[in-house]
């Protein structure tokens, strides 16, 4: 193992959680908090195989600047994306049998779900998604948002409470 490969290693194992934390505060969808993680610890592999660490004296700050910059970018992006978007018609499956209709139906249920929880507060949003979405633990969600695992089971028992409850009021679904 080449030496920044260690160094790497030993500073994503030291920092990962607390820049999780920060990316999920700042970002409203768990998966662009784990994309801009993602590119800010790219960034600070590629800085350290290219010009070493001797001259990084707090690598947690400088992931958390990266952190910051690609937190930044993702919003600049999506409002650059919103002023070009169009809307596009809803695409057709074809009829291959009942197998693609329950499919179909199933992510007619999930896009549903995830719709609904997105009205929910925000701490229990991100644990839902991560806990669905992400398919992490009970005890993984409540180390990387810094809660007791009992926190993460009341937020994922709301969750499901308030979106079978809206299931209900629409007809929609039974859970």
């Amino acid at each position: 193992m080449l030496p920044y490969e260690a160094y790497f290693d030993r500073v994503y194992d030291e920092t990962y959680r607390a820049l999780l934390r920060q990316a999920l505060l700042k970002l409203s969808d768990p998966f662009d908090a784990e994309d801009a993680l993602q590119n800010a610890y790219v960034r600070f592999l590629r800085r350290i195989k290219k010009h070493g660490f001797s001259d990084i004296s707090d690598p947690g700050a400088f992931l958390y600047k990266s952190l910051c910059h690609e937190i930044t970018q993702h919003y600049a992006a999506r409002a650059v994306r919103k002023e070009r978007e169009t809307p596009l018609p809803d695409a057709v499956l074809p009829d291959d049998g009942q197998e693609v209709s329950l499919r179909a139906l199933d992510a007619v249920a999930v896009k549903e779900i995830f719709t609904l929880a997105r009205a929910l507060p925000a701490e229990v949003y991100r644990t839902f998604v991560l806990y669905y979405g992400f398919d992490m633990s009970v005890a993984e969600i409540a180390r990387s948002l810094g809660v007791s695992e009992e926190a993460v089971k009341s937020r994922l028992f709301r969750a499901r409470r308030s979106i079978r409850s809206e299931l209900h009021k629409k007809g929609d679904l039974a859970l």
